[in-house]
């Protein structure tokens, strides 16, 4: 027991010098993929888990990297706050039961209004009830699963690429990445007249989404840039770490 309380008192005293981190409610197998995604990112993160064999179980699978995480629930505030909900960018919830997920989706909306919160379904009819509690995202594995099976029979070619696309590996890697407008000397501008593929390395500017809009526009050469436009590029990696502090210095 008092291993444990040291244990705890370790953790509170690390996660609470995070900020702009993610919340993952529960440490199963949907969870352990979550944290896979994380690491490989470099995001930091803490993980709510009420089975401290479970957790023990995700730090096992991890035993190259430091979890962070606390033993409770996750459906209660208080835990929430221990895992610094106030100052973290996003939650996403993999609990096993919907209503659970629900709960969580609710609570953590109540204290970050600004919060991303992505929060997974075991049943497809859930998806609304989650959005109205304040998701912003849905995600029901059986869903995806049976998709990508169909899409590795139809088009295995396409999966594949962009599989290879999306993994951040080393730096001589291609990958996509968003990259967000923030300076307002280029508000305005026409993308064609930036150059981009030849001032980075071949980078590639695939589309442009609006914060007000919800439908990007692709293969956008003409469109003119606004404040906080958000590009979805392709390219090197080092490239692209170049063309992030290219359009997000202030």
């Amino acid at each position: 027991e008092l291993s444990d309380i040291l244990w705890s008192r370790k953790m509170e005293r690390k996660i609470r010098h995070l900020s702009n981190h993610i919340i993952i409610a529960g440490g199963g197998q949907t969870a352990s993929y979550t944290v896979r995604e994380m690491l490989m990112a470099h995001q930091p993160f803490v993980v709510i888990e009420r089975d401290r064999a479970r957790f023990q179980r995700l730090e096992q699978d991890f035993s190259d990297h430091v979890i962070l995480g606390l033993i409770g629930d996750a459906t209660e505030d208080k835990m929430l706050q221990a895992a610094g909900v106030e100052r973290a960018q996003g939650l996403a919830s993999a609990l096993p039961d919907d209503r659970d997920n629900l709960f969580v989706t609710i609570s953590a909306r109540g204290l970050n209004s600004g919060l991303r919160i992505v929060s997974k379904t075991v049943r497809q009819s859930s998806e609304r009830k989650m959005r109205m509690a304040g998701a912003d995202e849905v995600v029901c594995p059986d869903s995806i699963g049976g998709s990508r099976m169909a899409g590795q029979i139809l088009r295995p070619h396409v999966l594949s690429f962009v599989d290879t696309m999306l993994e951040l590996r080393d730096r001589d890697s291609i990958h996509i990445e968003e990259v967000y407008l923030r300076r307002e000397d280029m508000v305005g501008q026409c993308l064609a007249d930036l150059d981009i593929p030849h001032r980075f390395g071949g980078a590639l500017v695939l589309a442009i989404k609006n914060q007000g809009n919800t439908q990007a526009v692709y293969n956008p050469r003409q469109v003119r840039l606004a404040q906080d436009d958000i590009l979805i590029m392709m390219g090197p990696t080092e490239e692209l770490v170049k063309v992030r502090a290219y359009f997000e210095a202030p």
